[in-house]
Parts: C-alpha cells; structure tokens; sequence
C-alpha cells in the first residue's frame, strides 16, 4: 500500500516524476527488508562460522567481522543468532550491519570492553560448534493476513495467488473466511475435445474490448455451448484458481470455501499449504499439484548417487512342471502333429492350462518332454479348428503370432488393418500395441480383440483384417469402426496367454473326429518317436519347464545407491515422495581448489558439481543468449537452469536476476559444451544482458556458474533402505 500511495504521488501525471528507476539504479526506492522478508528471514540450518574479528583484530571495536564457511546468504538488517565462540561477548542476538561478501558480514556490539579479545592473537576464536543462525522477526515482517472476504462471478475471475518469487525469507501468510464462486458463462472459456480429428474444437477467439467482452460471451450455435457441456473443459489461458500457491510460498488456509474454479487448491514449484475446515464444490480440480523447490534443504544437498543396482537375475535352476499323460494308443494311430491326452475325451472338459501357477505354451519356445531322457516337442499354437474337413491343423509360432508395422485406413468396409501374410483366423483374439503409447482413437490398451479375416470378410485381402469386439461380432462382421484411425508404430499379436483351451489359435484343440482333446506340437519330434516305442497304453506324466522366481519384490527393481559421506555434521538421509536433482553445489569450496595436487578421504566435496561459464553472448536479432561452458554440460532441450555471477556492460555488480542472471529454459545444445535460450526467463522477465565482462581468465570462486533446476526427467523417491558403515 506504501508504495502504491507513493508511485500515485510520484508517476508521470503528477510533474514529479523520479528519474531514477529500481533497480537499474541503486539510488533510487527500494524494498525494505522486513517488506521483503516475510515472517523475517529464512535459513534451514546454521551457518558454520570460521573466523571472527573486532576492530582490526588487534584492537577491538564495536564492528565485528565474521567470515562463514558457506555462503551466508544475509542481507544488511538480517536478524541473526551468534553462538559458540570462546568469548561469550560475542555471542549475541544482532542484526547484519554490513554484508561485505558472500562469506563475509558484520554487526555491532553494543558494548566494548577495554580489554575484550579482538582476535587469534588475543585468543578469540570459533569453538568447534560455532555458527550464525537467522531469528525469525515475526513483529517487523509479520505475515499478511487475508481475512473475511468474498468473490461472486460468472466470468471467471481468479482468487489469489501467492508467489514465493516476489518475496523472500519464509514466505508465508494466512488466509480465513475467503469464500468465491466463480462460476464461467462465456463459452469461449471452453475447449471440447473431437476424437474424429484428434484436436480440440472451440470459438476462435480475437481481442475484444469494451461492450463486444460481454456481447460475444455465449454461443448462439448449440454446438458451442460449452459452459454446459460437461464434457468441456478449460483452454489455455482461461483457466482461473482460487487459492495458488507457487515457488516455496507457505499458506495456512482456514475455512476457505471454493465454488466453480477450474483447480480450487493449487501448488506449484515448492509451493505448500495447511488446509483445515475448507470446502471445494462444482469446477473441475478439487486439489492440484505439480513441481518442486527450486533449491534443495541444505542438508539435503550432501548426497552422491555412487552406483545403479540393476535388478536380481534369475539365477535358479529350471523346474519341471508336470502336466498331463500322453494316449499312447491314440497316438499310434494318428498325425504326430497332434499328441492326444490320455482321458480327456469330453469336449466340454477341457485339460488344464495351468500348472502350478504356469501356463502351458505361454513361453516362447515351449516344449513339452516325457521320461529323464528329455524327449521332448514344441508347443506351437494353431491355425485354425480340426474338422471332420479339416483333419490336421498347421501352426508354427510358439506362445504368440506378431505382425510388425501394422497401417491402417478407412474405407467402404470400415476400418482396416494391413499386417501383412498373417496366420490369424476370423475370430481370434488378438491385442494392439503401440510402441509410443499412442493407439488409434477408438481402441483401448490392455483391452483384447477378435479378428475378422478375408475368409469371413471376402472383401478384404490377405494381408488385410478388421478387429471386432467379441468373437460373436466378428462372426456377425460388425466390426469396430474407428472415426480417426491415428496411432503409429503399431503391431498386433495373438497370444496364448490371453486364449482358453480350444479357442482359436490356442494349442490345445479338441479333435471331433478322434473324439479326443490333443495338443498340437512340430512334426517327427523326439517326443513322437520316443512314444512310438512305448509298449503300455498310457504314458508317464509329461512335464514342461520354467525358471522359478524366487526374487523378492525388491530384487525385481531398479534402485540407486546415494551415498551420506560419514564426515558431515549436517546431512540427512533420503526422504520419500522428495525428487532427485543435480546438486546446486556447482562452485569451488575456495580458490585453493584450482591448484590442488592431492586430496583425501576429508575432500569428499572436492569438484562436487562445478559448472563454470567460460563465455557469454547475446544476439540481440533473435533475442538469444548463448552460452559456452569450461566442462561438458550435459544439458538437453527445456532443461531449467539458473546463471549467476555474470557481470556485464547492464549489470556491472553481477545482481542476481539481471542481466545474463537468472532462471531460464535451454531451447537449443549446439554441442557439449555450449547452449542457447531466449532472454526472456521462465517467470516472463525480459532481459537486458548487454556484453559480459567477467575475467574467465582468473580461477577464483567467483567465476560466473550456471545450475541445473530441473532436468524433466525426474526421479521420485518411493522408498529408502538405510545401510550404515
């Protein structure tokens, strides 16, 4: 409100405008620190202090000097917490007078003793615990409070957003008894989707202003009467939410009720609520949420994945399933394609398919045996009934009959299928399968089909078939129609896993005209002959094979190693449902490290993540900055980073967010080492970059840096096993 008054009081209509502008420069009005801070400051952890001075640190003074191991983070009027050094009367509650570098502050002592240690010589030092941690200010920056307010609306209008990137500190607030409706009339508000083109169908949209907002808000087509058609929803751009909370804002949310919104509670990139007596009625997303913290909990920031632990092989020894016997009898007489099972002579009880939990010819390259010997048959499924016409059934696919690169059109038959020379009969389930994901509209995964073949359809080729969706529909040739085909890298399989003993292609086939269930296995196998010598009627039992797993579901997955270096003081381990990300630890620990000839088992965090900028340019015709890297990136396409520490002919201090500065989104990787993106970062800021003018030259920690924030291929941590050395 205070500087809303005071931009009033000073903008170009009142003659008095300020020339000078934040914040290109300094000068000029700036944010106040407690204004800024919400709930005071914010740090996860002490800050491990490593040296410390009075005065010139001979002669004590009222300024003290302290030097931090890591980069402290503070701002001149940080209220901050001193401890664990020698001298208890530097051990205070104070405030940042100075800061003079990243790893360097000062503040004030109100009281100087005449003969208080003013540094090493005097014996003033750190203690081993020693630290500077961030006090809350919850008086001079306490949290904003949104209480007892309404919204009534049905043009869609938003609630309230909390953004973490216009503030800083722990960036909180409160809202209570903020009820809305915000109900949507205007049918160009809506999208439907068409699955005869795959798009979405809507009301070309121009801006309008003035009368023509309201006067072109409904529909006169009954087409496009999207505000009532449930299956609209909202487009692009249209979208409204009551209460979002984005890039780490914290919201407590008391009794807040939501009507007719498109998301009700939304949290975005690290964003976080309490909700508690609160309601969501009508709209479309009661609760939303999507990203992560855009910088790790420093703790959280120790870690190193070491190794991926590849899932347990299947070491063990096959097993024999036994299965049925084999009608010696029945055998001699007959093809020896066809191997006849001893007792199952009713069509209506079929033998079992299963055995100990295993399916008889599901495995590629089955093979049925009998006797120690190991005779044995492939299983191979059929290609088509046995008739009193139709004696001896061919076949010689084993488990499941796949045709690659399958296309398809729509004509005067309706859908059609090319898979090329195919072996299926009209009737027989199949299955498709894209190798993206994307199944023509119409079809569903997992869901199983039944083909109709040109012995049924005449009007279809060879290499042609339609799917139905039962058997009794293929017979009947009402196929399934799809509006738009689509779909890409299809192929379609026919699958002894998903068939019944004596359905079409299955092996098992009852024989009408033996009277006798058989199976149907290669020709002149070693099982044949073997039984051809068999002088009993039956045989022994038959048995076929598999490797049993005895993996427990652990052994099954894929896990990583993320080794907790034991020397640290304040590391964590892994914490489900947190997201894995490179580490932001991309500088040096201190310019020695550039000329380091050894390290030890102490140096664990020694080159940790270094990602050095060696060059900068910005092509001001197409509004890109391209970057070059001293080590290979690893980036690809939309990768989120965050630069920093680039001093320019813009922004001669190097200011975070200015210039070169700031978060951005990688549009093109030229080549290992350099990228490019467009100057306009992923909050909408348009950049100024101007020349760069840092010296890559020099080694110093100080050197412009770029971080990776998000890699978009994200791993989510579903659980964690603790092993301690």
């Amino acid at each position: 409100m205070y500087y809303s008054k005071l931009s009033n009081a000073y903008n170009r209509a009142s003659g008095r405008e300020i020339d000078q502008k934040y914040p290109s420069q300094a000068g000029s009005f700036s944010k106040q620190r407690p204004e800024w801070e919400i709930v005071g400051a914010f740090a996860a952890d002490p800050i491990t202090i490593s040296s410390i001075i009075s005065g010139d640190g001979a002669t004590p003074g009222s300024v003290v000097t302290v030097t931090t191991s890591i980069a402290h983070g503070f701002s001149a009027g940080t209220p901050i917490k001193i401890r664990g050094i020698n001298v208890s009367d530097y051990n205070v509650s104070t405030k940042v007078t100075q800061v003079i570098s990243d790893n360097v502050f000062t503040y004030s002592l109100t009281d100087v003793r005449a003969n208080l240690p003013a540094g090493p010589g005097a014996g003033l030092a750190p203690g081993a615990n020693a630290s500077a941690t961030i006090e809350p200010d919850t008086v001079t920056g306490a949290s904003p409070y949104i209480f007892n307010i309404s919204l009534r609306s049905v043009y869609g209008m938003q609630g309230m957003h909390a953004d973490g990137s216009k503030a800083d500190g722990f960036r909180s607030m409160v809202v209570a008894q903020f009820t809305a409706v915000s109900l949507q009339k205007d049918d160009r508000a809506f999208v439907k989707y068409n699955e005869s083109n795959r798009t979405f169908d809507s009301i070309a949209v121009t801006k309008v202003t003035g009368a023509k907002l309201s006067a072109e808000s409904s529909s006169t087509n009954d087409a496009f009467v999207y505000h009532l058609d449930s299956d609209a929803v909202y487009r692009q751009g249209w979208k409204t939410t009551h209460i979002k909370m984005s890039n780490d804002a914290v919201v407590q949310i008391v009794s807040v009720f939501a009507i007719g919104f498109h998301k009700h509670f939304e949290a975005l990139s690290g964003g976080d609520a309490s909700i508690t007596n609160s309601n969501s009625n009508f709209g479309q997303f009661s609760l939303a949420a999507d990203g992560f913290k855009a910088d790790a909990f420093d703790k959280d920031d120790k870690g190193y994945v070491t190794s991926i632990v590849a899932p347990k092989a299947i070491m063990g020894d096959e097993i024999n399933v036994e299965w049925v016997q084999f009608d010696v009898n029945k055998i001699y007489g007959t093809s020896n394609e066809h191997l006849y099972l001893l007792g199952y002579t009713n069509e209506e009880i079929p033998p079992p398919v299963i055995s100990q939990g295993y399916r008889i010819g599901a495995r590629e390259g089955e093979r049925i045996y009998l006797d120690a010997d190991g005779n044995s048959a492939r299983v191979l499924m059929t290609n088509g009934p046995i008739t009193a016409s139709n004696t001896q059934v061919d076949g010689t696919d084993s488990s499941v009959k796949r045709y690659e690169n399958v296309t398809l059109q729509n004509n005067t038959q309706g859908t059609v299928y090319t898979v090329g020379s195919h072996n299926l009969q009209n009737g027989e389930s199949v299955r498709v399968i894209s190798e993206t994901g994307d199944l023509p509209e119409g079809l569903e995964e997992n869901v199983v089909y039944f083909a109709v073949t040109n012995t049924k359809n005449t009007n279809l080729a060879s290499t042609q078939i339609q799917l139905a969706s039962s058997r009794t529909n293929a017979e009947a040739l009402d196929e399934v129609t799809l509006v738009n085909y689509g779909g890409e890298q299809l192929r379609i399989e026919s699958r002894v896993s998903d068939k019944k003993a004596g359905e079409l292609g299955h092996p098992l086939q009852f024989d009408p005209n033996e009277g006798q269930w058989c199976i149907h296995t290669d020709a002149n196998s070693s099982l044949e002959t073997y039984i051809g010598t068999l002088t009993v009627p039956d045989s022994e039992i038959s048995y076929f094979k598999r490797r049993e797993d005895e993996r427990s579901l652990d052994e099954k997955l894929y896990k990583i190693r993320y080794f907790v270096p034991k020397d640290l003081t304040n590391g964590r381990d892994p914490v489900a449902g947190f997201v894995l990300q490179d580490s932001s630890s991309t500088n040096i620990r201190q310019d020695s490290d550039f000329n380091a000839t050894s390290i030890d088992t102490s140096d664990y965090d020694f080159n940790r993540n270094v990602r050095f900028i060696s060059s900068c340019t910005f092509d001001s015709g197409t509004s890109t900055i391209e970057i070059r890297s001293e080590q290979p990136h690893g980036l690809k396409v939309n990768d989120k980073i965050f630069v920093e520490n680039v001093t320019s002919t813009t922004n001669t201090p190097g200011t975070k967010n200015l210039g070169y500065n700031g978060t951005f989104s990688v549009e093109t990787v030229t080549n290992d080492k350099v990228f490019s993106f467009d100057s306009t970062d992923v909050f909408g800021t348009t950049h100024n970059p101007g020349t760069i003018t840092n010296n890559t030259d020099t080694a110093s920690n100080q050197l412009p840096r770029f971080t990776r924030k998000d890699v978009k291929r994200n791993y989510y941590i579903y659980r964690v096993e603790t092993l301690k050395r």
